[in-house]
């Protein structure tokens, strides 16, 4: 539950920092930063030691790429299998229709007739 002195502070607005307290903090910002740069350059320090240490890494990338390019094109294959036969489906089942619709205009002209 909050005081009503800590309403107050919150609500006034940033507050005026002492000198002492600002600099203390910009130093804690200037190592924080200084810290977060090392650990990145030890990062990226770690990477590349881990890509001289493994030569195969490479080989390793590009087979599993020439492996996921083949099951792609695999996969686009069966697709287009798949499209044909639909596709020689429709056309049957529209022949189908087709002389079906002939079928009874033909019975209908004889009826009149």
């Amino acid at each position: 539950m909050e005081t009503a002195g800590a309403t107050a502070d919150a609500t006034a607005g940033p507050q005026k920092l002492s000198r002492k307290k600002y600099l203390a903090l910009r130093k804690k910002e200037r190592r924080k930063r200084r810290r977060q740069a090392l650990a990145r350059l030890r990062e990226a320090e770690l990477a590349q030691k881990e890509e001289e240490e493994d030569p195969l890494a490479e080989e390793k990338r590009l087979e599993e790429e020439r492996l996921l390019e083949e099951e792609r094109q695999r996969l686009h294959e069966e697709w287009l299998l798949r499209e044909e036969k639909a596709q020689e489906e429709f056309r049957a089942k529209k022949k189908k229709e087709e002389e079906a619709r002939k079928r009874k205009e033909e019975l209908e002209r004889k009826l009149k007739a």
